[in-house]
Parts: C-alpha cells; sequence; structure tokens
C-alpha cells in the first residue's frame, strides 16, 4: 500500500514471497490499521520477511501473530525505516534475519514510535539483534516480552547502535549472544544512549553471555 489508510483485519497471510514486505509492505505515507492477522511463512529476499513499514508511515500494528517469516538481510519479522508505527500487543515470534530477527528499525528518530507489549520470542539473527536491531533511531520499548531469542554475534535480545532509545519494564529472559561480550540481553554501542527508569525496571533472567555489553 502506498498512499494509502486500509483496515486490514482477520486475515491469514502465509507463504508469500517478494523482494521486501514478503507478506504485507506498507510505504509512502500510509496510515492502515493491522489487526487480528497472522502473517506466517512468508519470505523477503532483502527485508521485512512479514511485514515492511517504510516511507513516513504511521501504521497502528496489534494484536497480530507474525511468526515464521525470513529476510535474506533485514528485519525477519518486521522492518521499520523512517516511520512510526505503533507496534502494541503482537506476537513476534520464531522469525529469521541477517539483523533483527523478530524486528529491524532504521532511521526512525521520533518517539511516537512505539514498541510496546509484544511477546518477542524464539528469533534468530545470524549476526545482530536476535529479537530487535535498533539503528539511528529513537523510540520506546515498553512492557515487552524478549524470551528465548538467540543473535550469532551480538545482541541476543536486542542490539542497539548509534540510537536513543527509552526502555521500561521488559523481560528479557534466556537471550543467547554468540560472542563473549556479545549482551545475552542487550548490546549498546559506544555512540548510543538508553534511557532506563532510576532504578532499571527491566527484568533479566538467564541471558548468555550476561545481561548487558556497552562498547
Amino acid at each position: 500500500m502506498d498512499n494509502s489508510s486500509p483496515v486490514i483485519e482477520g486475515n491469514v497471510i502465509i507463504e508469500n514471497r517478494a523482494e521486501m514486505g514478503g507478506g504485507i509492505a506498507i510505504n509512502i505515507n500510509s496510515l492502515p490499521i493491522i489487526t487480528g492477522n497472522t502473517v506466517s511463512q512468508n519470505r523477503a529476499a532483502r527485508i521485512g520477511g512479514g511485514i515492511v513499514v517504510a516511507g513516513g508511515s504511521a501504521p497502528s500494528i496489534r494484536e497480530n501473530t507474525i511468526a515464521g517469516n525470513a529476510a535474506g538481510r533485514n528485519g525477519g519479522g518486521l522492518l521499520i525505516e523512517e516511520s512510526e508505527p505503533v507496534v502494541d500487543g503482537n506476537t513476534i515470534a520464531h522469525n529469521m534475519a541477517a539483523n533483527g530477527g523478530g524486528i529491524f528499525i532504521a532511521l526512525s528518530l521520533n518517539r511516537p514510535l512505539m514498541i510496546i507489549n509484544n511477546m518477542i520470542n524464539g528469533n534468530r539473527a545470524l549476526n545482530d539483534g536476535g529479537g530487535l536491531f535498533v539503528l539511528d533511531s529513537s523510540l520506546t520499548i515498553e512492557g515487552n516480552s524478549f524470551i528465548d531469542n538467540i543473535a550469532e554475534s551480538s545482541g541476543g535480545g536486542m542490539a542497539v547502535f548509534n540510537s536513543a532509545p527509552r526502555i521500561i519494564a521488559n523481560i528479557f529472559e534466556n537471550n543467547r549472544a554468540g560472542e563473549q561480550a556479545g549482551g545475552g540481553a542487550i548490546w549498546v554501542s559506544a555512540d548510543s544512549v538508553l534511557e532506563l527508569n532510576d532504578p532499571d525496571d527491566n527484568t533479566y533472567l538467564l541471558n548468555t553471555p550476561g545481561d548487558f555489553h556497552h562498547e
């Protein structure tokens, strides 16, 4: 969809193929409502195996199951670029990509971008950010569960590069990064600044190797 605002509700979107946005592609200032769908087993040659959101779009993505999708490059389940969606209450599970197995976010600098109350479980990145990869972005990440995600390199639960996310009241459990200092729960580059509550109200359990690594 380009310059469009449909309601897409209660569908099964399965086993499709595309260069980008294997299941759904949201582009160019679109404002759709995407709710209650199953987006599964889709493939993108480049980005956004399940869903891609780009071009200044601001969709509402709520209560969907985004599972078992794959991308050749970034964003196995969901890729967000230069956009400010609300991603709320979804199950994002068992997706795979080179970076951002579950979700990949880039060049999205406004706080209206919210990743809240999602189950982000069992995703895999061949490089960085098993559950979530954040690049050049500012956003709110609140109330999510990051469980059983794997990054072959850094950031089993989450990898953050040149970004300033607000990270509040999430659960990071049993995530794994491949590198010895890779940040099982969260890996953070030297040019990033995390905004955490004081005291930190995120929960960290059984992440390997360790919970947190800041370059």
